[in-house]
Protein backbone atom coordinates (compact mmCIF):
# COMPACT_ATOMS: atom_id res chain seq x y z
CA UNK A 1 0.00 0.00 0.00
CA UNK A 2 1.22 3.79 -0.65
CA UNK A 3 -0.35 5.32 2.08
CA UNK A 4 -0.43 9.35 2.14
CA UNK A 5 -2.28 12.13 3.91
CA UNK A 6 -5.63 12.44 1.52
CA UNK A 7 -9.00 13.86 1.93
CA UNK A 8 -11.11 11.18 2.13
CA UNK A 9 -13.82 13.45 0.41
CA UNK A 10 -11.69 13.64 -2.56
CA UNK A 11 -12.03 9.21 -2.52
CA UNK A 12 -15.48 9.30 -2.25
CA UNK A 13 -15.83 11.70 -5.24
CA UNK A 14 -14.16 9.06 -7.24
CA UNK A 15 -15.90 6.24 -5.88
CA UNK A 16 -18.85 7.80 -6.69
CA UNK A 17 -18.12 8.72 -10.30
CA UNK A 18 -16.81 5.28 -11.24
CA UNK A 19 -20.21 3.64 -10.34
CA UNK A 20 -22.41 6.87 -11.86
CA UNK A 21 -22.71 5.14 -15.05
CA UNK A 22 -24.14 1.99 -13.52
CA UNK A 23 -26.44 4.03 -11.00
CA UNK A 24 -27.70 6.20 -13.86
CA UNK A 25 -28.29 3.28 -16.02
CA UNK A 26 -30.60 1.57 -12.93
CA UNK A 27 -32.50 4.67 -12.52
CA UNK A 28 -31.12 5.45 -9.00
CA UNK A 29 -30.69 8.60 -7.12
CA UNK A 30 -26.90 9.34 -6.24
CA UNK A 31 -26.44 11.71 -2.67
CA UNK A 32 -23.59 12.77 -1.81
CA UNK A 33 -23.45 14.44 1.57
CA UNK A 34 -19.50 15.73 2.37
CA UNK A 35 -18.77 18.58 4.71
CA UNK A 36 -17.27 21.62 3.51
CA UNK A 37 -14.08 21.27 4.76
CA UNK A 38 -11.01 18.57 4.51
CA UNK A 39 -11.21 14.76 6.17
CA UNK A 40 -7.69 13.92 6.32
CA UNK A 41 -7.10 10.57 6.57
CA UNK A 42 -3.24 8.39 6.16
CA UNK A 43 -4.31 6.08 3.41
CA UNK A 44 -4.09 4.83 0.50
CA UNK A 45 -6.26 6.55 -2.36
CA UNK A 46 -6.43 3.80 -4.74
CA UNK A 47 -7.06 0.75 -2.10
CA UNK A 48 -9.78 3.27 -0.09
CA UNK A 49 -11.67 4.16 -3.42
CA UNK A 50 -11.83 0.16 -4.63
CA UNK A 51 -13.33 -0.25 -0.94
CA UNK A 52 -16.17 2.12 -1.46
CA UNK A 53 -16.64 1.49 -5.05
CA UNK A 54 -17.41 -2.58 -3.99
CA UNK A 55 -19.88 -0.96 -1.07
CA UNK A 56 -21.54 1.49 -4.28
CA UNK A 57 -21.56 -1.22 -6.25
CA UNK A 58 -23.23 -3.73 -3.83
CA UNK A 59 -26.05 -0.74 -3.51
CA UNK A 60 -26.71 -0.04 -7.02
CA UNK A 61 -26.84 -3.96 -7.56
CA UNK A 62 -29.17 -4.37 -4.88
CA UNK A 63 -31.14 -1.70 -5.13
CA UNK A 64 -34.38 -1.84 -7.33
CA UNK A 65 -34.86 0.76 -10.16
CA UNK A 66 -35.73 4.36 -9.09
CA UNK A 67 -33.76 3.56 -5.54
CA UNK A 68 -31.61 5.76 -4.19
CA UNK A 69 -28.15 5.40 -2.52
CA UNK A 70 -26.30 7.69 -0.24
CA UNK A 71 -23.29 8.28 0.70
CA UNK A 72 -22.52 10.67 3.79
CA UNK A 73 -19.10 11.58 5.67
CA UNK A 74 -18.43 12.88 8.86
CA UNK A 75 -16.33 13.58 11.51
CA UNK A 76 -16.99 11.48 14.96
CA UNK A 77 -14.99 12.32 17.97
CA UNK A 78 -10.60 11.33 16.30
CA UNK A 79 -12.97 9.14 13.55
CA UNK A 80 -13.60 9.81 10.02
CA UNK A 81 -17.39 8.22 9.68
CA UNK A 82 -18.58 7.30 6.03
CA UNK A 83 -21.65 5.53 5.30
CA UNK A 84 -23.17 3.90 2.27
CA UNK A 85 -27.26 3.74 2.46
CA UNK A 86 -29.32 2.48 -0.19
CA UNK A 87 -32.89 1.67 -0.51
CA UNK A 88 -32.37 -1.70 -2.16
CA UNK A 89 -33.64 -5.09 -1.10
CA UNK A 90 -31.86 -5.26 2.42
CA UNK A 91 -30.01 -7.94 4.42
CA UNK A 92 -32.15 -10.63 6.56
CA UNK A 93 -30.68 -10.24 9.90
CA UNK A 94 -29.86 -14.25 9.99
CA UNK A 95 -27.13 -12.88 7.32
CA UNK A 96 -26.04 -10.13 8.72
CA UNK A 97 -22.97 -11.57 11.26
CA UNK A 98 -21.59 -13.19 7.58
CA UNK A 99 -22.28 -10.67 5.28
CA UNK A 100 -18.46 -10.16 5.12
CA UNK A 101 -17.67 -13.55 5.05
CA UNK A 102 -15.98 -14.87 1.00
CA UNK A 103 -18.98 -16.03 -1.34
CA UNK A 104 -22.12 -15.15 1.27
CA UNK A 105 -24.65 -14.02 -1.26
CA UNK A 106 -28.05 -12.48 -0.21
CA UNK A 107 -30.66 -15.33 -1.86
CA UNK A 108 -33.77 -13.33 -1.48
CA UNK A 109 -35.04 -11.57 -5.14
CA UNK A 110 -31.68 -12.50 -6.27
CA UNK A 111 -31.80 -12.70 -10.17
CA UNK A 112 -28.76 -13.44 -12.48
CA UNK A 113 -27.95 -9.94 -13.07
CA UNK A 114 -27.93 -9.08 -8.86
CA UNK A 115 -25.23 -12.43 -8.40
CA UNK A 116 -22.11 -11.60 -8.35
CA UNK A 117 -18.89 -13.85 -6.86
CA UNK A 118 -19.16 -13.20 -3.41
CA UNK A 119 -16.04 -11.09 -3.06
CA UNK A 120 -16.83 -7.57 -2.83
CA UNK A 121 -17.78 -6.88 0.90
CA UNK A 122 -14.90 -9.63 1.50
CA UNK A 123 -12.03 -7.15 -0.19
CA UNK A 124 -14.01 -3.91 1.11
CA UNK A 125 -13.64 -5.03 4.67
CA UNK A 126 -10.42 -6.38 4.36
CA UNK A 127 -9.05 -3.00 2.04
CA UNK A 128 -11.03 -1.06 5.62
CA UNK A 129 -8.90 -3.05 7.86
CA UNK A 130 -5.82 -2.40 6.21
CA UNK A 131 -6.22 1.41 7.25
CA UNK A 132 -6.90 0.80 10.65
CA UNK A 133 -10.78 1.26 10.08
CA UNK A 134 -13.83 -0.89 10.62
CA UNK A 135 -16.88 -1.58 8.80
CA UNK A 136 -20.16 -2.84 9.56
CA UNK A 137 -23.31 -3.36 8.18
CA UNK A 138 -27.18 -2.74 9.33
CA UNK A 139 -30.38 -3.34 7.93
CA UNK A 140 -33.76 -3.15 8.90
CA UNK A 141 -34.70 -6.76 7.08
CA UNK A 142 -35.72 -7.55 3.63
CA UNK A 143 -37.25 -4.86 1.95
CA UNK A 144 -35.83 -2.25 4.19
CA UNK A 145 -32.42 -1.05 2.62
CA UNK A 146 -28.77 -1.53 3.46
CA UNK A 147 -26.81 1.10 5.44
CA UNK A 148 -22.94 0.41 5.54
CA UNK A 149 -20.52 2.37 8.10
CA UNK A 150 -17.02 2.67 7.63
CA UNK A 151 -14.74 4.64 10.60
CA UNK A 152 -11.31 5.37 9.67
CA UNK A 153 -8.82 6.81 12.00
CA UNK A 154 -8.12 10.72 11.53
CA UNK A 155 -4.74 11.49 10.29
CA UNK A 156 -3.14 12.47 13.20
CA UNK A 157 -3.41 9.45 15.20
CA UNK A 158 -2.65 7.57 12.14
CA UNK A 159 0.23 9.45 11.95
CA UNK A 160 1.23 9.05 14.83
CA UNK A 161 0.86 5.33 15.07
CA UNK A 162 2.64 4.93 12.07
CA UNK A 163 6.12 6.89 13.09
CA UNK A 164 5.68 5.07 16.74
CA UNK A 165 5.81 1.92 14.23
CA UNK A 166 8.59 3.06 12.22
CA UNK A 167 10.88 2.94 15.29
Amino acid sequence: MRRDRIDLRTVLRSAVETIEPLSEAAGHVMALDLPDTPLWVYADFTRLAQAFGNLLNNAVKYTDHGGRISVSAAVDVDEAVVTVSDTGIGIDSALLPRIFDMFVQIEQDLTRARSGLGIGLTLARRLVELHEGVIEARSGGPGAGTTFAVRLPDVLESLIASAAGAR
